[in-house]
């Protein structure tokens, strides 16, 4: 029987051999799964291989099957579709033209006001005595002009006589042209008085709503810092329509056009289309006047759709909306000589759905239905037998 030594030492030689059987074991795992990989791939690529072949340089492309069609006349009044955004059609911020206590607030936010209606009035106790002052200078200048006039006068009589001479004439005439200069001073200074106590009230210049005022008189005001803004007025009654129309949009209308606003019983015209396009939007900038139903007012600031009745109506060419190309704005595709030939167009939407095509295609051309989006020009074109 062998000792408890021997067989440790029997277990010490048998382990290592175990251990390495099991390595090797997993290594040739390894190898067989690395291979069955290494041949997948090859046979993913030699399926794309296959996929990727193209017919030979010089060989025929494979020409597209499509329907096509024609368009067919028709007549379209020029209804121009413009987004825009409202504003009142008066809007003013008013302040004191001059510093001062704010004696007294007689409107607040929410009222209405009339033109002319006084809104706050600054402490006026300083003005009115520069007033009384002014008044007095003015009254002293004119009592000094009639002196000087009496005495030019009788200087004028005497000098007939012989009784003065022509040098104290000539003085007392000098004297009335003095009292007339400091006359006009006097009143000069007396109206620029008056005015600084006009601009003691501040008032309405139109009427509208009032959307900002002071909640209290005592506050210091000063017309040269930006919280001087006391009062902010908006006439709703109408409003400011500003939008933007493409360069061929704004060909078709002109100013004084009919306006109306999309979801609302409002009217306007178009009172402006500047001659310049925007640099940013490459678009043309419109305004419009649209009056304000007070039964169910539009709101100012709001982004709104509307549309402009731009003329007469005129010749289009009405085609399927099918025939716009996919992932385009403004692209048909054209059969010319068997050929594709991407084409834009300015077109407009029919209540149907349907584009009326006012430049870009021709009733003589044929055009593609349903496009494929990858279609470009040059693509080889078939006709289906159905084709029209």
């Amino acid at each position: 029987m062998e000792s408890t030594g021997q067989a440790q030492a029997r277990r010490s030689r048998v382990a290592p051999i175990v251990a390495l059987a099991l390595l090797l074991g997993l290594l040739g795992l390894i190898v067989v799964r690395y291979n069955q990989a290494v041949a997948e791939r090859a046979a993913f690529a030699d399926a794309n291989t296959a996929a990727a072949i193209v017919p030979a340089a010089g060989a025929a492309p494979v020409a597209m099957a499509v329907h096509a069609v024609r368009g067919v006349a028709a007549r379209w009044q020029a209804n121009v579709p413009v987004a825009g955004t409202l504003a009142p059609v008066r809007e003013s911020s008013l302040s004191f033209k001059i510093a001062g206590r704010l004696a007294a607030v007689h409107v607040k936010v929410g009222d209405v006001v009339k033109l002319g209606q006084v809104l706050a009035t600054l402490d006026a106790s300083d003005i009115v005595a520069q007033q009384r002052a002014a008044n007095a200078q003015v009254h002293s200048a004119e009592v000094s002009l009639e002196i000087a006039r009496d005495e030019e006068g009788r200087s004028k009589s005497l000098l007939a006589t012989g009784a003065v001479s022509d040098a104290m004439h000539r003085g007392n005439a000098q004297r009335v042209e003095l009292a007339r200069a400091a006359l006009e001073a006097a009143q000069a200074q007396a109206a620029t008085v008056a005015a600084a106590l006009d601009s003691t009230r501040l008032v309405a210049p139109f009427s509208g709503l009032v959307t900002q005022a002071p909640s209290a008189p005592g506050v210091v005001v000063s017309p040269m810092t930006p919280m001087a803004v006391l009062f902010r007025i908006e006439d709703t009654t109408a409003l400011r329509f500003t939008g933007t129309l493409s360069i061929d949009d704004a060909a078709l209308a002109h100013v004084g056009a009919p306006i109306a606003v999309d979801g609302h019983d409002a009217q306007g015209t178009l009172t402006a289309i500047l001659p310049s396009v925007d640099p940013q939007t490459r678009r043309v900038p419109i305004f419009a006047e649209i009056k304000n139903d007070p039964k169910s007012p539009m709101l100012a600031g709001v982004f709104v759709r509307a549309v402009i009745q731009a003329g007469a109506a005129i010749d289009v060419v009405k085609l399927p909306a099918e025939a716009l190309r996919p992932g385009s704005q403004n692209e048909l595709v054209l059969v010319v000589d068997k050929r594709a030939q991407l084409t834009p167009v300015v077109f407009a939407r029919d209540d149907d759905g349907a584009l009326l095509v006012r430049s870009g295609v021709r009733l003589t051309d044929t055009v593609v239905l349903a496009p494929s989006a990858s279609t470009k020009t040059g693509d080889a074109i078939t006709l289906a037998p159905n084709a029209g």
